[in-house]
Parts: C-alpha cells; structure tokens; sequence
C-alpha cells in the first residue's frame, strides 16, 4: 500500500530543537537550514512519532513485544521473526523501514508572518538537585522558537499490509466490519 501523509506542525509554546553548538553570547542554539530558517528534522519528528505509537501499541496490543531498536538483546530476539507494526513503519537494525520522512519546513505564510523574529533567547540557570538552590557559576543562554510558527511536512512510502477485507467476517452471506483497523 502506498501512503503519503501530509502534516501541519504548530507549536503551542516556545521550543527547542537543539544543535550541540554555542554561538556567541548563546549556549544552546536551534537548528536552523542553510538560509537561516528553524525547521524540524525529519530524524526528530520520526522518533517522537516512534515513541508514541510504540505506547499506543503496548496500551492496545499488552500481549505483542515492542523491542526498543537501542536494545541489542531485544532487537536479537527478533530475529527469524516476522516485523512488529512499528517495525513495519519505522525499522529497526533487521528490517529497513517502509516511510521516509522529510524534514518539517515553515510554511510560506509563516515565513512571511515572522521573518527575523523566529526565535528568542532567555536565560537560565542550572538548579543544584541535592540543595535545590542555583548551582554556583551555572548560568546560560538558550535560543528557543516563537510559539505558534507552523511547519509542513511529508511522510511517504510504501508498507507491506494486510487489507481489511481479507480480516472482514462474513455473516449471511456479507461481510461485516471487525474490530481490526483497515490495514
């Protein structure tokens, strides 16, 4: 079955995406593209994505195994086996995944909108977790993303999938709907 799945991404409050990298006066910037624009990396929106449905499925499904893919010894229990669902969707270290996600981009209206203004900076200070007080020469600055910026991004690809009339029950001669979801 081949999927497409366009999505709209807004944040309700400031954010952060970091780099890893200081600039200047700042110690923790966002990411940005070539041409000084924030966007959300496809890697991070695929593993938060991950995280979740991995939950949904433990939630509905409490008999399946959901094998962290940073889980050697779980991942190699896996093997000889047929893929998990979330395996199917988003791979693991022994079957490739069947989407590709791309990076999340402003959209133009966005853009537009908010131009220079894409971010703000705010200091703070690192928290002792034994005293509960400020921790002595523990100040920074982190650069985080205006609230409300909107982001576009695709997901698309192909999934090996059973279709649901072959999982529909026929009753009298029809077939009815099951509890099980269209793919």
């Amino acid at each position: 079955m081949l999927v497409q799945i366009d999505y709209e991404l807004q944040f309700a409050a400031p954010f952060h995406l970091g780099t890893g990298i200081t600039a200047g006066m700042i110690d923790r910037t966002v990411i940005r593209d070539a041409g000084g624009d924030l966007y959300v990396p496809a890697s991070t929106f695929k593993g938060v994505l991950r995280e979740h449905c991995e939950k949904l499925c433990r939630f509905y499904l409490p008999n399946v195994q959901v094998a962290s893919p940073h889980d050697t010894y779980a991942v190699l229990a896996q093997f000889g086996k047929a893929p998990t669902l979330i395996s199917r969707i988003f791979g693991s270290p022994l079957y490739p995944g069947g989407l590709r996600f791309n990076d999340a981009r402003q959209e133009e209206e966005t853009h537009n909108v908010y131009g220079e203004i894409q971010t703000s900076i705010a200091t703070q200070v690192r928290i002792d977790r034994v005293t509960r007080t400020a921790a002595n020469e523990a100040l920074y600055t982190s650069e985080f993303g205006t609230r409300y910026l909107a982001f576009e991004g695709t997901i698309k690809g192909q999934l090996d999938c059973t279709p649901i009339k072959e999982l529909a029950v026929p009753v009298q001669g029809q077939e009815t709907d099951t509890l099980t979801p269209t793919y």
